[in-house]
């Protein structure tokens, strides 16, 4: 079967709520996480989004065939805290039948050994709040629950995307002396969303972003932005990285320039599941 937008459980990198493995390095994602880095900001070799630099990963929007999960258990009563992580019991095989709407591997199924289990893992481009004309690393890990029998083993691997500009944002172009706050593209959104604004010259910025009950649950920019357009994804988190509830946000920017003085802006979003 498949199934969209999957609930992975918790996706929190740190605390008691991980829903992170107990790896070195603050342990691996127990749930299928795609990491993601900018290469055209961050430059050709960039590695700053990787899950071992401590970047945020993506839930798949859609996994299809046969998965299982894990529990993972923080016993106080020991100092320090003692964490171990269960696998789930194994489900039925299914010989690689993912069901209907999965994907036929490059090569098909042949290319790799039968071990009674298939999965597939998709992330919809679409869906990911990439910018057009830019080049991503994409770095993909998936939990094998008992690979090792001691809290399980990660395959990873990465590959390079490139997003073409005919796919460019919807929406006016910004002059070069524009003060603008754009809609956020895409809105509904489904996890991450862009979000582009425009100054005519060098200014102090401030972009957070607001539940309708007026409380800031992020702030994307605060400080000096040079003149032009730029742009700042965002992933509908809290500071834990858990996910925020559905809903209507608001995001909000303030500039001030010797030249343009003080400008607010107010835009709503739309955030689902």
């Amino acid at each position: 079967m498949c199934t969209s937008n999957p609930q992975v459980g918790t996706t929190a990198p740190t605390g008691d709520q991980s829903g992170n493995d107990t790896a070195e390095g603050g342990g691996r994602p127990l749930w299928p996480a795609l990491f993601i880095t900018d290469l055209t900001l961050n430059g050709a070799n960039s590695h700053a989004g990787d899950w071992q630099q401590g970047g945020t990963g993506v839930p798949p929007h859609m996994v299809c065939g046969t998965w299982k999960g894990a529990v993972r258990t923080v016993d106080k009563t020991f100092v320090p805290a003692k964490i171990t992580v269960t696998p789930d019991a194994d489900p039925a095989k299914n010989d690689w039948n993912l069901g209907s709407g999965s994907d036929v591997p490059p090569g098909g199924f042949p290319l790799g050994s039968n071990q009674g289990y298939g999965a597939e893992c998709v992330w919809s481009v679409d869906q990911l709040g990439l910018v057009p004309g830019h080049t991503y690393r994409m770095y993909f890990m998936v939990h094998d629950g008992d690979q090792n029998k001691i809290g399980g083993d990660v395959g990873h691997a990465c590959t390079t995307v490139h997003i073409p500009d005919v796919l460019a944002t919807p929406g006016p172009e910004p002059a070069t002396n524009t003060l603008a706050l754009y809609q956020n593209y895409p809105n509904p959104f489904r996890m991450l969303t862009t979000i582009r604004y425009a100054v005519p010259e060098r200014s102090d910025v401030t972009l957070a972003i607001y539940d309708l009950f007026g409380r800031q649950v992020a702030t994307l920019v605060d400080g000096e932005q040079d003149a032009g357009e730029h742009h700042v994804t965002w992933r509908a988190v809290d500071p834990s990285g858990r996910p925020l509830a559905p809903g209507v946000y608001l995001y909000r920017m303030n500039s001030y320039s010797a030249g343009t003085g003080t400008h607010h802006d107010l835009k709503k979003m739309i955030y689902v599941k």
